[in-house]
C-alpha cells in the first residue's frame, strides 16, 4: 500500500526477487509542468529503501537532487528571462548496461542564456556526483521580436479567423523556423479548455498524440491567408 501511494507496484519474483514498478505522466520537455517521471519515482523509493550498497545509494540520491525540479536548479542552471521564461530540464533515457548507468538529459534554455557558461556549470554539478558526459547536442535559440510588422500581421488574421485576441508568445520546442531567415512557428496549436484525454494523455509527446480535425481545416485557411499577407510584404 505504501508503494502504491508513491505510484509504484512491487512484484514477487520465482527466484525470491522483487521487481519494483513505477508508471509516469510524459509531457514535452519544453512544457514539464504537471508530468511525473517514473525514474525519479523509483529513485527516491530505492534512495530510502535500506537495501542498496552505497554506490548505488548515492546515485539515486543524486537522481533525485538532478530532476528534483523542472527549471535548472537541480544542475546548477536556474535561469530565467524576460524574454523566454524559465529554463527547463529533464531527465529523458536511463539505462543500465554492462555495470554502467547513463542518462539523457534533455534542457530547454532561454534566449539570452549562455551555452557554453550554462555547460561548464552542469559539467561541474554532475562530476561532483561521479557522472561524466560523454555526448552533447545544441540547438542554438531562435527569437524573433514580436513587434516584427509581419509577426503581427500573422497575428492578426489568426485573431481574425478564430474570434480571439490571442498574442504570440515563446516556447522551449523547437520548430523548422529556426532553419530559414525571417521565419517564425505558425502552427495550429489552438488553445482549447477542454482536452478529450484530460491532462496525462493527447498532448505534445504523450500517449495518444492527437490533433482535432476541425483545427486543421481552421488551419488551412489561416494559412491561405497569411501566405497572401507574406506574397504582399515581399512585393512591397
Amino acid at each position: 500500500a505504501k508503494l502504491e501511494s508513491l505510484g509504484a507496484q512491487a512484484q514477487r519474483l520465482p527466484d525470491g526477487m522483487y521487481q519494483i514498478t513505477a508508471k509516469g505522466i510524459a509531457a514535452h520537455a519544453a512544457f514539464p509542468e504537471g508530468s511525473e517521471s517514473a525514474e525519479l519515482k523509483l529513485a527516491r523509493i530505492l534512495s530510502h529503501s535500506g537495501v542498496l550498497d552505497q554506490e548505488a545509494d548515492a546515485l539515486m540520491k543524486a537522481l533525485c537532487i538532478l530532476f528534483g525540479d523542472y527549471y535548472g536548479a537541480g544542475l546548477g542552471v536556474p535561469f530565467e528571462d524576460e524574454v523566454s521564461g524559465k529554463l527547463t530540464h529533464v531527465g529523458g533515457v536511463a539505462a543500465y548496461e554492462q555495470g554502467v548507468f547513463h542518462q539523457n538529459i534533455n534542457i530547454r534554455y532561454n534566449v539570452t542564456a549562455d551555452y557554453d557558461g550554462m555547460i561548464t556549470t552542469i559539467n561541474k554539478v554532475l562530476d561532483r556526483y561521479g557522472f561524466v558526459v560523454k555526448r552533447t547536442h545544441n540547438s542554438s535559440p531562435f527569437y524573433m521580436d514580436k513587434q516584427e510588422p509581419i509577426v503581427q500581421k500573422l497575428v492578426e488574421i489568426c485573431n481574425m479567423h478564430l474570434g480571439t485576441n490571442l498574442d504570440t508568445f515563446i516556447m522551449g520546442g523547437g520548430t523548422y523556423s529556426r532553419k530559414l531567415k525571417n521565419a517564425v512557428g505558425f502552427g495550429p496549436g489552438i488553445p482549447r479548455a477542454v482536452k478529450r484525454y484530460g491532462t496525462d494523455r493527447g498532448g505534445a509527446h504523450q500517449p495518444d498524440e492527437y490533433v482535432e480535425i476541425e483545427d486543421l481545416k481552421k488551419a488551412f485557411v489561416i494559412y491561405v491567408d497569411a501566405l497572401k499577407a507574406l506574397d504582399a510584404w515581399v512585393a512591397e
